[in-house]
């Protein structure tokens, strides 16, 4: 993968906690300032105090935000450990096993996708499955004809540092399409 890649997986893994670091420090420092503004006796200090209140606005819903981003992650891990073991995963056995509607783990699925938790992955309407590796032609454990007598047998395999799921030739160390990071199948 490109390094732009690894550097967006990166990011998302830590993006959310410093975003609520950041987030409680800002609050604190421009609530603390707009409540002590609001406080003082100075003319024409309506603009500053109204900037500041503004501010810490701004500096909650930074928290929000990391908050969401926190949830969203704890999805992918839950999806990632789920589809690790089965890369063709049905949508209707990742319901079950979530204990959710199919309709809900497609919706999931579809906003992971489009934030590009997993790569080119799609969802195949016809088959009612994520398909984590379109370039497979095999669905079982992702066998492949390089040769006319010889296969290839390829895994899914979860990154331990990053999350991100690699398609990696079974057997052996390969490093994380997406950190870098080495990777056992």
């Amino acid at each position: 993968m490109e390094k732009n890649n690894r550097k967006i997986v990166t990011t998302r893994k830590s993006g959310a906690t410093l975003q609520l670091i950041v987030g409680a420090l800002l609050t604190l420092v421009f609530g603390v300032t707009a409540l002590t503004a609001s406080f003082d006796n100075v003319e024409d200090g309506a603009g500053l105090v109204l900037t500041f209140y503004i501010l810490t606005a701004l500096s909650i819903k930074m928290i929000i935000s990391s908050r969401q981003k926190k949830e969203l992650n704890n999805k992918v891990e839950s999806y990632v450990a789920r589809l690790v073991k089965e890369p063709y995963g049905s949508i209707d056995k990742l319901a079950a096993s979530m204990g959710t509607s199919s309709d809900a783990v497609k919706k999931d699925l579809q906003e992971l996708i489009k934030k590009k938790y997993f790569g080119t992955a799609y969802i195949d309407e016809i088959k009612n499955r994520i398909v984590l590796f379109p370039d497979s032609d095999k669905e079982d454990y992702f066998v492949e004809e390089n040769k006319p007598e010889q296969k290839v047998a390829y895994a899914a395999i979860s990154c331990k540092n990053c999350g991100g799921i690699n398609k990696v030739i079974a057997g052996g160390v390969h490093e994380c399409d997406y950190c870098g990071s080495p990777i056992e199948s």
